[in-house]
């Protein structure tokens, strides 16, 4: 199984499972997540190779709402989706929401790949309003520039999101992270 990560968003519950049952059995894939999230959407993370998501990616996208394939995704930012190991906050401290999943997963694994900053924790909102939010910990003279370079790449992408770098959290901030 290859490392390359579709992120597909149905605009609708039942339309997440219409994408679900749309998945050719060619192709093989693995789902490593499928569920409803805020807003009414359906979540549908797929790992494989990127030849086989691209396809599928073109045959789910009348149903989604968004869609990123992400290749060669960074297992640390998978293992920060779904671990709550306890972590520390280095130097500084970058908060990131973004209205979609996809766009969330994309620009963490451009902070673990390019900037080298460590994801402590992403979460995919399950209620309310869509989308995901993420913290990010690296020194002060990678976060502002991996902010920045997030911030363009929503800008340029026109996707909405919200970057922000607390280059020394005080005590407060960093309390709430020796705790997760």
């Amino acid at each position: 199984m290859e490392n390359d990560l579709l992120v597909l968003e149905a605009s609708s519950v039942v339309n997440g499972y219409r994408m679900l049952d749309a998945l050719p059995s060619t192709h093989p894939v693995s789902v490593l997540d499928a569920e409803p999230t805020g807003g009414g959407r359906f979540l549908i993370l797929l790992r494989g190779h990127s030849r086989d998501l691209n396809h599928i990616g073109k045959i789910a996208k009348d149903l989604g709402v968004d869609h990123e394939l992400i290749e060669k995704i960074d297992q640390s930012v998978l293992d920060a989706v779904y671990s709550l190991a306890p972590s520390t906050i280095d130097e500084s401290l970058i908060v990131i929401e973004t209205e979609t999943v996809g766009s969330m997963l994309l620009l963490s694994n451009t902070l673990a790949t390019q900037h080298k900053v460590r994801a402590i924790e992403i979460r995919i909102r399950k209620s309310g309003t869509a989308g995901a939010f993420g913290y990010f910990t690296g020194p002060k003279k990678k976060c502002a520039p991996a902010a920045e370079d997030c911030r363009t790449r929503l800008r340029n992408s026109i996707r909405e999101g919200d970057v922000e770098v607390f280059e020394e959290p005080n005590e407060a901030v960093r309390t709430l992270f020796a705790g997760l």
